[in-house]
């Protein structure tokens, strides 16, 4: 990912995050202090071959969506 994706990225998240703050800070609250799930990958069984196609089309996908 480009400095400039992991940017954007960044930029859309830190929005969201403002905008669920000051329109509902106990929503925002209750968000953060939730339980969250546990957070597994399976990419150390997944065939090399197959991760990496995935990986592409995920990353064509974000570019598009950036550009």
């Amino acid at each position: 990912m480009s400095s400039l994706e992991r940017k954007v990225n960044t930029d859309v998240q830190g929005f969201m995050y403002w905008r669920l703050l000051t329109s509902n800070p106990t929503a925002a609250r209750d968000i953060v202090l939730s339980d969250k799930p546990v957070i597994s990958t399976e990419t150390d069984r997944m065939d090399k071959g197959m991760l990496d196609q995935v990986s592409s089309f995920a990353r064509a996908v974000l570019h598009e969506l950036i550009m």
